[in-house]
Order: structure tokens, then sequence, then C-alpha cells
């Protein structure tokens, strides 16, 4: 069963080109690294959301590190841009200092870490 949270991540990720945390992002460049990156929820899971992966997304944004790079980014929807700087110091993620992009969204991940960012 693929949870809401692994969808919406995802969703991020096609709709805007906002990277999910480190587990989804080895899932979408196709890398078996991904097994040791699933956490207790996510690890009886990951046949289904490879499957959910194939079926659901389009093929551009998953299935190697190029696909994954080119697609990184892209904004797919026009979204409101929110000013990191001022929440967060300096725009850096707190966990790991990684510099959190323009395209971040409410609730995203760090491409780094998988710190999840809020506005509030």
């Amino acid at each position: 069963m693929v949870s809401n949270t692994i969808k919406e991540s995802l969703q991020r990720w096609v709709d805007y080109g906002v990277p999910p945390g480190g587990f989804l992002l080895a899932v979408l460049r196709n890398d078996l690294g991904a097994v040791t990156l699933a956490d207790a929820q996510n690890f009886p899971n990951i046949k289904d959301i490879y499957v959910y992966v194939y079926n659901e997304l389009p093929s551009d944004c998953w299935g190697s590190d190029q696909k994954v790079i080119a697609w990184r980014g892209k904004g797919k929807e026009e979204v409101e841009k929110t000013n990191w700087e001022e929440i967060y110091d300096d725009g850096n993620c707190p966990d790991c200092s990684e510099s959190i992009p323009d395209t971040m969204v409410d609730g995203g991940e760090c491409f780094n870490c998988g710190h999840v960012f809020f506005v509030d």
C-alpha cells in the first residue's frame, strides 16, 4: 500500500519539480539503494511504491539520474514562491545546511537530508 504522504510527495515532484526525501529520490533514480533508505513504514511497501511510480508518474521524471536531474526544479505549474531566507537561517536547511531551492513548497523535503520545510 502506498501512503498518502508518499503520493503527495511524488505529486509535488511531478507538478513542481520539488525533490522528495532521500528514499523517494532513490526510487525515482531507480537506485536499488532505496531499500537501505526505507523506513519501517515504507520498507514493506517498496514494491507497491515502485509499481505506483511506474503506473502513475510521467516516464520523463523518473528512471535514471539523468531524468531526475533534468526534472528537478521544473515549475510544472506556477506556484507562489516562498522566501525561505525569512523562515530559515539564510535560506538553508537547519539539519544539513543545504540551500533551500527556490522551487521548494510548504511541506517539501530537503533534497539532501529529508528535512520537511514548513512555513509556520
